[in-house]
């Protein structure tokens, strides 16, 4: 027997059972079992061999990654594993792969290199600017010859940046609907890294008060029309528009609308209905 414990017992009737406890120290493996047996007054009789798998069992652990961490587009997902058997100790020479599943279920297989210097099993992804934002997970899966294989897994947010720019089809409009113009059509065009971006909400606002908001249609373009009350007061008013959507970073613009108002003269007084051109 390998190094370990085993304590033989009779069962009666020619049995006899030995329950095997390998040592801790012991390597994983594949062993050669011998069993023979001898009694006085009897010659030897024959001997059996079997073979007898020694299994360790290994631990993985993703460190390089917290549950649910935020990653955007463009950014490099690092891929550090620590893998060691049932006792802590360092294990070299595994396979070990680790599983990005996307948003889309599009599956990327990564294979992870022992690096000597941290001595963890290393490799990365770079998110692409088209790959899909949401919920990414990534398993990895470790196995070795002789050992239980080990997994270990997070969830990833993949977000993206939102691009906003605003406009308006009038800059000088005025408050009284009877002149023209009285309105501003204020357009903005939301984009992001791969280009329009269709269903983002998007706020309008003229000096921090709510216009109104609408969605991106299919080419990324959402729009309102601005009718100021007649009561606002005549000056030069900053738009805002601001873009917001699942599993991205919002963004603003800003442009500005001048609104006039009208002086009218109601009455004309003259002191002496009669002039005289010299004093």
């Amino acid at each position: 027997l390998p190094a370990g414990t085993c304590g033989l017992n009779n069962e009666g009737n020619g049995y006899y059972n030995c329950t095997f406890d390998p040592a801790d120290n012991l390597e994983p493996g594949a062993y050669l079992i011998n069993v023979t047996a001898s009694k006085d007054y009897h010659f030897n009789g024959t001997s059996d061999t079997i073979v007898l798998n020694i299994l360790g069992c290994l631990k993985a652990n993703l460190s390089s990654l917290k549950n649910n961490q935020t990653f955007a587009r463009g950014e490099i997902i690092p891929v550090k594993v620590n893998l060691t058997d049932e006792f802590g100790n360092m294990v070299k020479n595994a396979s070990v792969r680790a599983i990005i599943e996307k948003s889309d279920g599009v599956k990327v297989q990564i294979n992870l290199t022992f690096n000597q210097s941290s001595k963890l099993y290393e490799g990365s992804y770079q998110i692409a600017n088209n790959d899909p934002i949401g919920r990414w997970n990534i398993t990895i899966n470790a196995s070795k010859a002789y050992f239980a294989d080990a997994y270990d897994q997070r969830q990833l947010n993949v977000f993206r940046a939102l691009e906003v720019n605003v406009t308006r089809d009038n800059s000088t409009i005025h408050r009284e609907d009877s002149l023209s113009p009285n309105s501003a059509l204020i357009t903005a065009k939301v984009e992001d890294e791969s280009g329009a971006v269709e269903g983002a909400n998007v706020s309008f606002y003229y000096n921090g008060h709510l216009i109104g908001y609408n969605l991106t249609n299919t080419s990324g373009y959402a729009s309102i029309t601005w009718n100021p009350a007649d009561d606002l007061v005549p000056a030069n008013y900053t738009i805002k528009a601001i873009a917001k959507a699942d599993y991205s970073k919002e963004s603003n613009s800003t442009t500005w609308i001048i609104v006039k108002g009208l002086a009218k003269v109601s009455e004309i007084e003259v002191k002496d209905k009669v002039q005289y051109r010299e004093d």
